[in-house]
């Protein structure tokens, strides 16, 4: 954990939980559709905010399966904002999580939700402006394993290599 959070020891970083949460899921969509509650409960997941997540999505163009980094909901529009990780390089990935979590050192310490400004993280790492998505959340779907990566375990998961990590480039030559 030491390239990305510096000064933080393992256990702090270990016990956090401290996350906001969205729901996501078909559920969504129209909940009375299901025939009882209980199954509509069912079809709504919750999604961790200032987290990593592994999830799918149904509405995608080029990755299918982003790692993101979700840090608002815009409720007018059902959407998330996150930035996929998947659409840079592995060095870039540990800068934005660096910075995100060097400005959130004390709330991490003081179990505080994680909050990302977009403003700051893109005038640090400029290339994060460009993998910064809307996700539908009724089109989010977090499998299994419930998708969110706790905190402890933000470095084994940025470290594998994506094909879509040069998509960026394309973002901001206007080419998608």
């Amino acid at each position: 954990m030491a390239l990305i959070i510096s000064g933080a020891n393992k256990e702090l970083v270990e016990l956090y939980s401290g996350y906001d949460s969205a729901k996501v899921g078909a559920g969504l969509l129209q909940p009375d559709v299901y025939l009882t509650p209980s199954y509509s409960k069912k079809k709504v997941k919750t999604i961790l905010l200032g987290t990593l997540a592994e999830i799918s999505y149904g509405g995608a163009e080029y990755d299918r399966t982003p790692l993101i980094l979700p840090f608002l909901v815009e409720s007018q529009y059902n959407t998330l904002l996150a930035f996929n990780l998947h659409y840079v390089p592995y060095t870039i990935r540990r800068n934005i999580l660096k910075v995100i979590l060097d400005m959130n050192y004390a709330r991490i310490k003081s179990n505080l939700p994680i909050i990302v400004d977009y403003h700051s993280v893109v005038k640090l790492v400029p290339q994060a402006q460009y993998i910064v998505r809307r996700y539908k959340q009724a089109l989010v779907s977090l499998g299994s394993h419930g998708g969110s990566i706790p905190l402890s375990e933000w470095d084994k998961a940025i470290k594998g290599a994506s094909k879509w990590q040069s998509h960026w480039k394309m973002v901001k030559e206007g080419k998608v």
